[in-house]
Parts: C-alpha cells; structure tokens; sequence
C-alpha cells in the first residue's frame, strides 16, 4: 500500500526474505517471530514501531497437523499466540493501536456433529462447544475450538479494556 506502512511477522528469516522480496516494498518491515506463545514474542516490533502501529491484523494460526494431541499441539498454542498479542497491545500499543482485526474461521461456529441435521441453522449467535470430548473428535473440531477460544480472548480483551482505551476487536470468520 503507498498509504500505509506494513509491519508484518513471520515464524521464519526464509518466509520474511520471501515476502520482502515478492512485495519489494519500503513501507514494508518484517520481523521473525519464532514461537508467537512466549509472553515477549512481539515485544520488539513494537518498541521498535510503538507509536506507527494502530491497525493489528492477526492472520496466522499456529497449525500442527502432524499431531494428535490437539489441546496441546493445537488450542492452547492458538490461545497463548493472542493472549501474547494482546498484551504487547496493552503494554506498548495502548494509546496507538485503534484496531485488532482476528482472522478466525467458519469452524467457530459449528457443531460439526450437527452438520447433517437439517433443522438447525449456524449463525452469528452460534458458537462451537468447547468441551475436551468435542475438541478431541477430529482436527476440525480442535480448530474451531481453538479459534473459538482465541476468539473470546479477543472479546474479553476489548471489554476488560473498553473504560481504558478506544481499541475496537473484530473477528472475521472466512469460511474458505
């Protein structure tokens, strides 16, 4: 964008060479951010950007497909991951940031084992449940419980705070 400068993270030094070069953008800085779950992971992008960040955009889900421990491997990584984003908002980006946008998932909102009864209608009052049994099914459910979780830690973030600052939390739940 010429407008707006981009501040993006990714896991590893190859994928932010990749994305530098593939957009050969000024406006665009990258930082490598290993493991998103420890508590300081986004602590130098913004020191380094504190008062030039206003939009956060969390697009990336931490996915481990090759387990099949998905509460550990899967739901608590994705909780950690915003928890930590959310924190470095309020430490740093309290006064700056106006916006947190969550990429989330149409999973979310489904029971999948309701997915053959015809009588029920998934909707924005839906939510997936959130029990050990239910996240245990399949990796489907693990992720939309994980994004369900992550989801109301984005909620919780912006009504604990909503007296404090003026930051607004969206979720988008693309389904493709």
């Amino acid at each position: 964008s010429k407008k707006y400068t981009v501040i993006e993270t990714t896991r590893t030094q190859k994928k932010a060479e990749s994305l530098e070069k593939k957009f050969n953008n000024p406006k665009l800085s990258t930082f490598v951010v290993e493991d998103a779950t420890k508590k300081d992971a986004y602590t130098d992008v913004f020191k380094k950007h504190d008062k030039e960040i206003v939009h956060v955009i969390h697009t990336a889900f931490p996915l481990s497909l090759d387990h099949s421990d998905f509460q550990t491997h899967i739901i608590d990584p994705a909780v950690d991951w915003i928890k930590c984003l959310l924190n470095a908002v309020t430490q740093y980006g309290s006064t700056t940031v106006k916006n947190i946008v969550l990429t989330s998932g149409a999973l979310v909102m489904m029971d999948l084992t309701k997915m053959g009864d015809t009588g029920v209608i998934f909707d924005e009052e839906s939510w997936c449940p959130s029990t050990q049994e239910y996240a245990g099914m399949n990796i489907f459910a693990a992720l939309g419980v994980a994004k369900k979780l992550a989801e109301e830690e984005g909620w919780k973030f912006q009504d604990e705070n909503k007296l404090t600052t003026e930051i607004s939390f969206t979720s988008v739940l693309p389904s493709y």
